[in-house]
């Protein structure tokens, strides 16, 4: 059992499943018998607008907010945001990143380029890093729908907790629990603890 508390935080675009990866992790921490707060942001409440979710759990939980340098974990589903939220990781925190470049209105109307040297400037913050090429295998499962249960299946092999299969079966609809567990499995491929 985990004895300090951890916080994780969990960053992509509207429609990729930061939402619902952050109720089943805060579900799985419960269950698994810890205290948990949890927090969402969602900016531009619409698709590809930006969604954050914190979730803490352990012994005492005081409160949900992420601080700068206060993250054990950071999962990002896309590039970028794995580089907006970079600040919040504390020294020798891990952070697992989807491999997938969505491009910001921002550079889609002339404003700013995507940055090519994600990967280098995220290296200087950490050198726990977990690039994961989530969408490609939730493809291969003919749904990249279920690209947040791949990088569940990822974080898995790293936070122990217990009764992914129970949970998953409380948050998907029964017509795709099977999907979602062949994409869970299919994530812990992708990172062997």
């Amino acid at each position: 059992m985990i004895r300090l508390n951890k916080t994780v935080y969990i960053t992509g675009l509207g429609g990729q499943g930061v939402i619902v990866f952050g109720n089943i992790l805060a579900d799985l921490a419960h269950k698994s018998g810890y205290k948990v707060k949890q927090l969402q942001t969602i900016n531009l409440a619409m698709r590809l607008g930006q969604v954050q979710t914190t979730v803490k759990f352990g012994e005492k939980v005081y409160s949900p907010m992420a601080m700068k340098d206060s993250c054990d974990y950071i999962i990002a589903f896309e590039k970028l945001e794995a580089l907006r939220s970079i600040d919040f990781l504390k020294d020798g925190g891990t952070i697992f990143i989807n491999d997938l470049e969505i491009k910001p209105m921002s550079e889609v109307i002339g404003l700013e380029k995507y940055p090519k040297n994600i990967i280098e400037l995220i290296n200087k913050k950490t050198k726990n890093i977990h690039l994961l090429n989530a969408n490609n295998a939730a493809e291969q499962i003919g749904n990249s729908k279920t690209m947040n249960i791949v990088m569940l299946g990822a974080v898995s092999n790293i936070l122990k907790l217990t009764g992914y299969e129970e949970i998953l079966k409380e948050h998907v609809p029964a017509k795709f629990y099977d999907l979602n567990i062949k994409a869970f499995e299919l994530g812990k491929q992708l990172i062997k603890s």
